[in-house]
């Protein structure tokens, strides 16, 4: 009998055991998922969750009756700690799993500067317990430095800011999301400042002070300081890959992967979500997406892989979306340094010659979807039926 073996157990992954039983896949899945709950979504953790706004006793993906009534066996608790291709097996501290397919889904985990590694008071976010402990941390906090003017930095400094704290941003680079350009970065920016959030660009952290009650300061590169009593950090992500170390299987940033999300030189290994780095056939270069989007998607066509369903490459747009002191920002494609910008609209869209290929807007939602169905049509690989 096939089996089917999910390392991790994000919503990628629970999506990828959903759509195998819907496609009518028969054999075992098993799905291994580190922390002892349920699985759950990550979009909330620096959204509803910090705003109190969310119930961390109904915050499963799926009950566990779903499982049951699946035949999905959702082993929590238990992380890959290994990993053998030939025979194929999966090894955890207690057991080993066989499989004949494996779908590698154990995602991400937050980079922490040398700075940061063992400090009382520096939070970051990236579980449910990590973003309870950081809404407590906020009911007594009177002064927040969030280090990351990122998607998720953003979002944790709008929630703070909500909260009554006072919030100030440090950001290495020129402008928040500057790899999106400057126009991009300007409406993130003036997002921050219309709050009253001042955001520090293009200076890094030095250290931070702590006391025996925790954090007093951030000590900035450029000899200045920033009073505080909690400090966030969210400066990106590393894929979860430590435990493939002696795999066989190519890494680099990731599990490298083909357009069919093979994990490369092997036949029967995926890798969808944070985890994965495949060759995008729009981009014509390997890519790595950290949205949620995406690992749905992902789980989705990986699950038809293995049925035989989907034969044609993942060729899927980058596509994610941000909450930020009540607007919403949305980004479709990809960015390019050819920008046409409408600040009256709030939308700037990034072309190749006269094609347009990314869209990012601030509350222009049907902007967005409308450039959306506009690259899909005209783009020769992503029209193509």
């Amino acid at each position: 009998m096939r089996t089917v073996v999910i390392a991790g157990g994000g919503i990628g992954a629970i999506r990828c055991a959903g759509e195998l039983r819907r496609l009518g896949f028969e054999g075992g899945i098993t799905v291994l998922e580190r922390q002892d709950r349920p699985p759950y979504d990550l979009p909330p953790l620096t959204k509803a969750v910090l705003r109190e706004e969310f119930d961390p006793d109904g915050h499963a993906l799926r009950p566990l009756e779903w499982f049951r009534d699946e035949g999905i066996d959702l082993v929590l608790g238990v992380g890959a700690t290994a990993l053998k291709l030939v025979p194929g097996e999966v090894m955890t501290d207690g057991a080993t799993y066989p499989f004949t397919e494996l779908v590698i889904a154990t995602g991400s985990e937050p980079r922490l500067p040398p700075w940061a590694r063992g400090r009382p008071g520096v939070h970051v976010v990236r579980s449910l317990d990590q973003a309870l402990e950081l809404r407590a941390a906020m009911a007594a906090a009177r002064r927040m430095v969030v280090v990351g003017a990122g998607l998720i930095g953003s979002e944790i400094a709008s929630a703070a800011h909500a909260a009554g704290i006072e919030v100030e941003v440090i950001e290495a680079s020129v402008r928040p999301l500057a790899r999106f350009g400057p126009a991009v970065g300007e409406m993130c920016l003036a997002l921050h400042e219309r709050a009253g959030v001042r955001v520090r660009c293009g200076v890094g952290v030095a250290a931070v002070e702590v006391s025996g009650t925790g954090v007093e300061r951030v000590l900035l590169e450029d000899g200045s300081s920033v009073p505080c009593d909690a400090v966030v950090v969210a400066v990106g992500a590393a894929p979860r890959t430590d435990w493939l170390a002696d795999s066989g299987l190519e890494i680099d940033d990731g599990v490298i992967c083909d357009e069919n999300l093979h994990a490369r030189g092997t036949d029967h290994v995926y890798a969808i979500g944070d985890v994965a780095r495949w060759l995008h056939p729009l981009y014509g270069e390997s890519v790595r997406f950290e949205q949620w989007t995406n690992a749905v998607q992902q789980g989705r066509h990986v699950a038809g892989q293995i049925v035989g369903r989907t034969p044609v490459p993942y060729r899927e747009l980058n596509y994610f979306w941000s909450e930020q002191y009540g607007a919403q920002l949305q980004f479709v494609g990809r960015g390019t340094a050819d920008v046409v910008a409408d600040p009256i609209e709030q939308l700037v869209r990034f072309h190749v010659g006269e094609d347009v290929v990314g869209a990012f807007g601030v509350d222009a939602a049907a902007a967005v979807m409308r450039l959306r169905r506009l690259i899909v049509e005209t783009d020769p690989v992503q029209g193509r039926a």
